[in-house]
């Protein structure tokens, strides 16, 4: 579409009738209508009588589509709501045939330049290229580099694009492998060896062409002196290329098993790969991989979900909430764990943990007090009001797809007609118009398929709603109308999301976000319920070691605000240190309590009693206020 009007001015439409709208700057004419802002918005307004002619530069700026479907459908739409297309060449009217054969013949000529130029010449190089064994673009993996070198001694260069090893880098990898072979295949294991060093790989050299540096470590994260890997995930993939045993793999197809030097010898990858990937290098299926994962599911997933995971997260920009299934006392639970995001760092250990089961149930014991409670009409409609909007808009994307529908079926009968006329003599011409039939049933299966998805939105209103009335009345039937399956659903339809925000190592807050506007945002406080091992830092154990033997209780407590006495006298017995100090009685924070602890009890008259009471997730207080409380970010490890 134009970007701007002077076009459309010089054809004789006045300023007031032109409607400009350029969202679509820059979108390919291969993406479908209704994912183009602009164009489906331009559908709309047609479809409702708006607009009366499209005003565009040129015809492939509309579509680049083989088979025809969009442009088809577009005009289909266009000779339904009486559209002319307008462009600097040419005025469209699809109610005269030959215009539909103009514009169909501009759109194909659109499409041939890609399919010939891009898809037909470039990209078969491209391929060509690739299965012989040459880099044609992409991650190149640590260890290697590109050999940029055109012209080797004055002749042409064989292996010009080809991996060469880079010694630097290809040092470390065989490290990787020979540790992970070391630690009897923990990948776990393994990824502490790796953190404990500063840089993994060192920087490339100054001879490196910088593109080819670029294309190596977008794998990787760059870090101060060189790069690391991010995530066990990572460490998995490096472990099973088997690029360094010198296989070429392209469109994951093997065509070379000897296409360059390998960096690390068979034995010690087929280990490494025999205990990772579910098939063998020679493509059977590994039945030791298989079995093992199907017993890690089994041992470490718990049985009751966390049903807040698809909405909760953290109120830290600097944390990540995950779901952590940890096995305690002969049974497996699910926790929702705090994990630092730190750029050139692999994922650290959790800093908090909470029990899901807990936390879960506090949010929904306040979803049910919501659902219960006695509502005055008004607040009863302003929910129906907002749920009017959201039904509002998905009948407007119904009423879209409908009418895409409606012009697909229509394009259908049109091609069907072609055929069946017995006009299209040519075999290639009539192979077209069954390649085109069959793209259109596609295309209207996939609308139908979108059509239920959308009306899906509606039903989901349909049952809030019923929900809702039917709670009001329910009262303590709650058990016998929710059942723990339907708990899931219910956080899909009524919570928007959930926040968690530790504000000291033994209490937390949850913040709800609730989808129905007139309940507000709940606020509370809550008791962790589980005891936390925070990881002493170097800084922490520095004042420890310095004040620990002089200092009064008083003083370390506020000195190591997270930390309790009876927790730094433990840090010595653990390691078999005796420290004297100076006989003194003391009053003020109990011995298992740290500071920031004690600040929230104090503020909320919570005794020493009360913890020791609490063996789960406790809620203090909803509608909280809490005291500011700087929580280091510091702590780096949390063990159950």
């Amino acid at each position: 579409m134009q970007k701007d009007k002077s076009f459309a001015i010089s054809c004789g439409w006045t300023e007031e009738l032109i409607i400009l709208d350029d969202r679509d700057l820059g979108v390919s004419g291969q993406v479908r209508m209704e994912d183009r802002l602009s164009f489906n918005e331009m559908l709309r307004r047609i479809s409702n009588g708006l607009i009366k002619a499209v005003v565009v530069v040129n015809v492939d700026r509309l579509f680049r589509n083989k088979w025809g479907d969009e442009s088809g459908k577009f005009m289909e739409i266009c000779f339904r709501y009486g559209v002319i297309v307008v462009t600097p060449d040419f005025v469209y009217d699809f109610r005269i045939s030959w215009h539909i054969d103009r514009f169909k013949r501009r759109c194909e000529e659109a499409w041939n330049y890609l399919e010939y130029h891009v898809y037909g010449r470039l990209y078969p190089a491209q391929d060509e290229r690739g299965y012989a064994g040459y880099w044609t673009g992409g991650n190149v993996p640590m260890g290697y580099i590109i050999d940029s070198r055109e012209r080797v001694d004055g002749r042409k260069n064989p292996n010009f694009y080809r991996y060469i090893v880079y010694e630097p880098h290809a040092e470390v990898i065989r490290w990787i492998f020979r540790k992970f072979k070391q630690l009897n295949g923990n990948v776990m294991a393994t990824i502490a060896e790796i953190e404990k060093k500063a840089v993994l790989f060192p920087d490339f050299d100054e001879t490196i062409d910088p593109f080819i540096v670029h294309a190596c470590y977008t794998q990787n994260t760059k870090v101060e002196g060189g790069y690391t890997i991010v995530s066990d995930r990572g460490l998995r993939n490096l472990l099973v290329n088997r690029v360094y045993i010198g296989y070429w793999v392209y469109k994951k197809e093997v065509v070379n098993v000897e296409n360059h030097e390998s960096i690390v010898d068979l034995d010690t990858f087929t280990y490494a790969y025999n205990r990772l990937s579910v098939t063998k290098l020679d493509g059977t299926p590994n039945e030791r991989a298989i079995e093992y994962r199907k017993r890690y599911i089994k041992r470490h997933f718990a049985e009751k979900p966390a049903i807040l995971k698809e909405c909760i997260q953290p109120e830290d920009p600097k944390l990540r909430i995950y779901v952590k299934d940890c096995k305690v006392k002969n049974e497996t639970r699910s926790y929702y764990g705090f994990y630092p995001v730190r750029a050139g760092s692999l994922r650290q250990s959790a800093t908090s943990l909470i029990v899901a089961s807990g936390l879960d149930e506090i949010v929904l014991e306040r979803f049910r007090e919501h659902m219960q409670q006695s509502e005055t009409e008004q607040q009863f409609q302003d929910f129906t009001v907002v749920e009017d909007e959201i039904v509002n808009e998905a009948s407007q994307t119904l009423k879209d797809i409908q009418r895409d529908i409606e012009a697909t079926k229509a394009l259908m009968t049109r091609i069907l007609q072609q055929i069946t006329s017995g006009k299209l003599t040519n075999p290639d011409l009539l192979q077209a118009a069954n390649d085109s039939y069959d793209v259109a049933q596609k295309e209207l299966k996939r609308l139908e398929e979108r059509e239920g998805a959308t009306t899906q939105i509606a039903q989901e209103d349909k049952e809030r709603r019923t929900f809702k009335v039917l709670m009001r009345d329910v009262d303590d039937a709650w058990e016998d109308i929710v059942l723990p399956e339907d708990h899931p659903r219910l956080v899909y339809l009524f919570i928007k999301s959930v926040t968690v925000a530790t504000i000291s190592p033994n209490f937390f807050t949850v913040t709800v976000e609730w989808r129905d506007s007139t309940w507000g945002i709940d606020r509370g406080l809550c008791y962790k319920g589980t005891y936390a091992s925070l990881q002493w830092t170097e800084e922490e154990i520095a004042i420890l070691k310095e004040y620990y033997p002089t200092a009064t209780r008083q003083h370390l407590t506020e000195l190591l605000p997270r930390r309790s006495y009876q927790a730094m006298r433990g840090y010595f017995s653990a390691r078999g240190i005796k420290i004297a100090r100076p006989v003194r009685k003391e009053e003020g924070i109990p011995y298992t309590v740290c500071l920031d602890d004690w600040k929230i009890m104090q503020q909320y008259k919570i005794t020493e009693a009360n913890i020791k009471e609490w063996n789960s997730v406790k809620l203090i207080q909803w509608e909280c206020k809490i005291d500011t409380i700087v929580f280091p970010s510091t702590v780096v490890n949390c063990r159950l």
